[in-house]
């Protein structure tokens, strides 16, 4: 979620990931560039796998490459429109 389109999402993203224990210190901009969401994104997964035993794999979380079928599956699913509010 730290690349999605929306950047409410990518906020609410980074904020949750902070509160994770070993992830309080990651740096991410919301609002940066595509291309730092997504360099974000796999070092924040990189950090993950590292600190992670095997015995605590969670599926869950699309983190494999045999997942990338099922995250593209679901990222289809969306409605990616864009969405203007009226103040």
């Amino acid at each position: 979620m730290l690349d999605d389109p929306y950047s409410a999402v990518r906020f609410t993203a980074a904020r949750a990931l902070r509160t994770l224990p070993g992830f309080a210190s990651v740096e991410y901009d919301p609002v940066g560039t595509p291309s730092e969401w997504r360099r974000a994104q796999v070092d924040t997964v990189r950090r993950w796998r590292s600190a992670q035993a095997p015995s605590t794999a969670r599926p869950e979380l699309l983190f494999t490459a045999a997942d990338a079928a099922a995250l593209r599956a679901l990222q289809g699913e969306r409605d990616d429109r864009p969405v203007s509010l009226r103040e």
